[in-house]
């Protein structure tokens, strides 16, 4: 518990070490994942520009919250991976349904898994050492969750990412007395008993209101679980690669500079005369308006035509044009995009554990080297966010069930789709030419649709539905009389329903209705054989193979 002595000192002293260096970290991520800094980092490179061409740097400077997006585009997998469970225990009365109602709601409009997503993470990334804290409003109706920024922390005590007590920077400032020249500081500070307004006038520190915390316990967590312990604070995701972004950040404004002062092509051409004053500087009494008085054409024309003398000995041409460009040294561009490419790859290597191929287009990327590594790396990201969320979750859920919430148990799915359909689809091929069991091909084929739409969850479930509707879905026989009837008329059948019919419809059901349709076809042995042929993935999105 702080007593006015603690609060005191606190208050007066500088703030520890560990949160200076938190908060010189925290700028440092704060300028990569949003950009802001940059101008003030690039600064000038003594040895090498002057002061205009270092201003011109950080003009143009392409900030990098764009390159980490990229990084970090894996962790999407987290927030669409399948599966995982949220349930809650009560004292009494069972407030489940209710408590979900309100979960759809923590902070303006957002859900708590949006919440995680759109406002943790990027604080997660740039601020580890922040806060989520409940604020409670005054007359005690009404809660959510707000972001607490290390730069507006005094000081605090942590036990993991829990908070014994925290006192905050003032965040209100007042001028008092008869000349307004008295500054007074208003600060607040909470601990399991209370929560404390304070006033600071810079002779005094004093609390000037104490009000009961019902909680029994500081209503925040740490943004950050991991833990630097040379350091003594809390760590992004990215903090290993920290100097790396740096140095693609001021290579990126060299980059830039060089393109715009050597980019474009120099235009050169032999001296000629002006053509309206023929090299006299004037028409008449007045200064040459083609020329502006230097007598020479130093503009082309899409009109012009260069008149090249007979040659004086037979046989030999003309070897220099009249005109041309000099070109930028494609070697300089090609080594600048390349050191570029190098960085970010052992950035993300760094990162993932792997890297990708890359595709026939040079641009593009294509399947990791070891996707493992990458799955590894998502859990452990999603045991951090998974962590982070439970106890939210709870903290949130005291508010409103402070007697009765006895837990929240929480876990996230991890069925991951780190590759893209193409690559999914090419080792579900494999597989299944390689003859491996049903249940394999049928889980890579999910992958498969789950990767195709990831943007489209529905449409994802429609068709991984008819993966267990349709007979013999991989071609590879072995099925019953019945169903080799019942096979042909499959696309049929699949031609007259539309998704949204089938989304409250379990597969059982589906199959049922598929047997009815067959059912009434004409009766015939079909002579249609099965489709052993290798299938291809527009075919099996439009009619399952059939």
């Amino acid at each position: 518990m702080l007593t006015l002595q603690d609060i005191t000192k606190i208050i007066r002293d500088q703030p520890l070490p560990e949160i200076k260096l938190a908060r010189e970290e925290s700028s440092t991520y704060i300028r990569h994942v949003f950009g802001i800094g940059t101008i003030e980092y690039l600064k000038r490179l003594d040895e090498w520009e002057n002061e205009n061409q270092a201003k011109a740097r950080q003009d143009h400077a392409i900030p990098n919250p764009w390159i980490v997006s990229e990084l970090i585009r894996p962790v999407d997998n987290i927030w669409q991976a399948k599966g995982g469970s949220l349930s809650f225990r009560f004292s009494g009365t069972d407030m489940t349904d209710d408590f979900n109602d309100k979960l759809k709601n923590v902070r303006k409009g957002l859900s708590m898994r949006q919440f995680m997503k759109d406002v943790w993470f990027q604080r997660f990334l740039a601020d580890p050492n922040g806060l989520i804290f409940l604020e409670v409003d005054r007359d005690g109706t009404k809660a959510e969750l707000t972001y607490k920024s290390i730069h507006k922390i005094r000081a605090y005590d942590t036990d993991g990412i829990d908070v014994k007590w925290v006192v905050f920077e003032s965040d209100v400032t007042l001028f008092e007395g008869e000349k307004k020249d008295i500054k007074v500081e208003l600060s607040w500070a909470v601990d399991e008993m209370f929560y404390y307004h304070v006033r600071n006038d810079g002779k005094e520190v004093t609390i000037t209101e104490v009000i009961e915390n019902n909680f029994g316990f500081v209503p925040t967590i740490v943004n950050s679980s991991i833990y630097n312990t040379e350091k003594k604070i809390k760590e992004s995701i990215i903090a290993k690669q920290v100097d790396l972004l740096n140095s693609y950040l001021t290579k990126n404004s060299v980059k830039e500079i060089y393109y715009y002062k050597h980019g474009y092509p120099l235009f050169w051409m032999y001296q000629s005369l002006c053509p309206t004053c023929n090299g006299n500087r004037k028409v008449g009494t007045d200064v040459c308006p083609t020329c502006k008085g230097s007598g020479y054409s130093a503009k082309k024309d899409v009109t012009d035509v260069y008149l090249y003398p007979k040659p004086s000995e037979p046989g030999i041409d003309q070897a220099i044009p009249p005109a041309g460009y000099v070109q930028t040294a494609v070697e300089t561009i090609e080594e600048n995009r390349n050191e570029l490419d190098w960085l970010f790859d052992k950035m993300f290597h760094s990162l993932w554990g792997t890297t990708t191929e890359k595709m026939n287009n040079e641009t593009a990327t294509g399947r990791f080297i070891d996707v493992q590594a990458v799955y590894n790396k998502l859990n452990e990201i999603a045991d951090i966010i998974q962590t982070i969320e439970q106890k939210l979750t709870y903290i949130f859920g005291k508010f409103y069930y402070l007697l009765t919430l006895q837990d929240v148990d929480l876990s996230y799915g991890r069925r991951y789709i780190a590759e893209n359909p193409d690559v999914l689809w090419e080792r579900y091929e494999q597989a299944r030419s390689n003859g491996s069991p049903v249940a394999t091909l049928s889980y890579m084929l999910e992958q498969f649709y789950y990767s195709e739409f990831s943007t489209n969850p529905s449409m994802a479930e429609y068709y991984i539905k008819m993966i267990y509707v349709e007979p013999d879905v991989h071609g590879i026989g072995n099925i019953s009389p019945d169903m080799e009837e019942a096979k042909p008329y499959f696309s049929d059948w699949f031609a007259t329903i539309e998704p949204v019919e089938t989304e409250n419809l379990t597969v059982e059901e589906l199959k049922k209705q598929f047997l009815d349709y067959v059912s009434k076809q004409p009766s015939r042995k079909t002579t249609i054989g099965f489709n052993n042929n290798k299938l291809d993935k527009n075919d099996k999105i439009i009619n399952q193979g059939a």
